[in-house]
């Protein structure tokens, strides 16, 4: 019967019921029943009889398990599921007594549902979404009552007394979500699912009642105005820590390394794979395609009550995708001023944004195999302390308009593939720093020698060398038949590598430009004019 039993429900959900350790009955390791386990399979069992045979496929959850186990019990207790699991000696989970009466009725329903939410069908990595459940329960009615009575959340969903229907819903228009009132109680406890399962494996019914109310938190501070910050992960490519560093702490996150929290985001993207080298030390080196390290971060959230009739109209703002770049741009600027001549690269494998309003797991990711830019390197601790102060300066210091000459930075040393490429990022990334209308090449070259030449070195020989650069630039920007691979390979590496001398110079000794927004101002400043 047990066989029967975990081919249905899964190990996660099994074990939940009968009370006993899921990863034994996963590893299928001998497990002794008590009578009280022996009869809840028994009472298991005699449901799958009546079910079967499913109608949704092999391996398909059958939602009729999940409405039935978050369903009433038969002896008074909150639902069947808990019933069996109190019959075989387990404790039933209870919300906080420190929780308001709204957010109690949404973490006794998430609690009621929790078993729902572990079933899993044979062999199959797919969750079970109760949202059956959810909006059938006795405690649904309720919940949406309090919603509509709510101080806050009475603004978001105005009801229509003649069909039912909501005239007004939430709306995320930096990040696309959408809730109506009907949904709101499932949206929040999948909300709640999917964070516990960000920071536990295999999350309990305290944490994902827990997590649901936090989620019904946001949202009510958001649509109140108040400034309300969402989790963000980044899977991070190209570098490992050192061997006994976990975790890097910078004012806006951590990165740390990858661990089975993440395979939540992970596991719905096509990243497969790692790539292998050896290095200088005779040490075999490989790293993930979709990352050993994750930047966890945040960023701004808003809330809109629209209309419903409205939403074909919203515009979705920037906002926060914007401040996510800025913050792993600083990152992996910083990590390339470490050591400019080294060029340690790091590209963003992956994001997920958690957004309480949106269904599933919000994700994108890129394409790391085909990037020709990284290659595998474990950093020092000097080299990791040197990571974390580049780019504090970075993150701290920058201003906007100097936003081109980062990002071309990046696209030189982590993406371009031809030297073409990189060699025309480069000195666009000039002339975004010290560019000028009048007399561009001359002020360009002059500023950048002026910038980067030692206090004796010769300015005018260092000039000299960044106008051949800049003359080679034009002569491939126009076409030049004449230019050989070589030569503009080697004015490639010249100019990135000017590109980013310069922006370790600004970001540490010569912050005072930063002062000035325009590039003209900056390369005036340098040429004492």
């Amino acid at each position: 019967m047990l066989d029967e039993v975990l081919a249905r429900l899964g190990p996660d959900a099994t074990g939940y019921l009968l009370n006993c350790s899921a990863s034994e009955l996963e590893q299928g390791k001998p497990h002794t029943l008590t009578p009280q386990q022996r009869g809840a399979l028994e009472f298991l069992h005699a449901l799958e009889d009546v079910f079967a045979p499913s109608p949704f496929g092999e391996g398909a959850v059958d939602s009729r398990w999940t409405a039935n186990l978050a369903s009433p019990g038969c002896q008074g207790i909150d639902s069947l599921a808990n019933e069996v699991r109190l019959h075989c000696g387990g404790e039933l989970p209870k919300a906080p007594a420190t929780f308001s009466e709204l957010e109690r009725t949404l973490a006794d329903l998430a609690l009621r549902v929790y078993p729902a939410l572990l079933v899993k069908g044979k062999g199959t990595e797919r969750e079970s979404r109760p949202s059956f459940s959810v909006h059938n329960h006795d405690l649904s009615g309720p919940f949406q009552r309090m919603v509509i009575t709510d101080t806050v959340l009475s603004e978001a969903f105005v009801h229509s007394g003649e069909d039912g229907s909501d005239q007004k819903c939430l709306v995320t228009p930096s990040l696309g979500g959408r809730r109506q009132l009907m949904g709101f109680a499932d949206t929040l406890i999948w909300a709640g699912w999917k964070m516990a399962k960000a920071h536990d494996k295999a999350p309990d019914a305290g944490q994902l009642a827990k997590a649901a109310v936090s989620s019904l938190r946001v949202v009510r501070e958001a649509i109140s105005g108040k400034d309300v910050q969402i989790p963000v992960r980044i899977g991070v490519a190209g570098v490992l820590l050192p061997a006994g560093t976990a975790s890097l702490e910078f004012p806006w996150g951590k990165v740390r390394r990858v661990d089975e929290t993440d395979q939540i985001f992970i596991g719905t993207t096509p990243l497969k794979g790692s790539l292998a080298r050896g290095n200088e030390d005779s040490e075999d080196l490989a790293i993930a395609y979709s990352g050993d390290l994750v930047l966890e971060t945040t960023c701004s959230y808003t809330v809109k009550v629209v209309d419903s009739e409205q939403m074909q109209g919203i515009e979705f703002k920037s906002g926060p995708q914007q401040e996510i770049q800025r913050k792993f741009e600083s990152i992996a600027l910083g990590i390339l001023l470490t050591s400019p001549e080294a060029r340690p690269v790091v590209v963003r494998a992956w994001q997920s944004v958690l957004d309480p309003l949106i269904d599933g797991i919000p994700i994108s990711w890129s394409e790391v195999d085909r990037n020709w830019q990284i290659s595998p390197r474990r950093l020092t601790e000097e080299e990791v302390f040197s990571w974390q102060l580049w780019s504090a300066r970075v993150q701290e210091f920058r201003i906007p308009e100097i936003g081109i000459a980062i990002r071309r930075a990046l696209a030189a040393t982590a993406y371009r593939e031809a030297p073409e490429d990189a060699l025309i990022d480069a000195v666009t990334g000039w002339e975004n720093l010290v560019g000028t209308r009048a007399n561009t090449v001359s002020s360009v070259t002059g500023a950048l020698a002026r910038l980067l030449t030692e206090q004796d070195g010769d300015v005018a020989m260092a000039k000299r060398k960044l106008a051949n650069v800049y003359d080679a630039r034009s002569r491939l920007v126009h076409g030049d038949p004449k230019t050989e691979d070589s030569v503009v390979r080697e004015n490639s590496i010249d100019a990135v590598m000017t590109l980013l001398r310069a922006l370790r110079k600004i970001f540490d000794t010569d912050r005072h430009l930063l002062d000035y927004s325009k590039s003209s101002e900056r390369a005036r400043i340098l040429l004492d004019e």
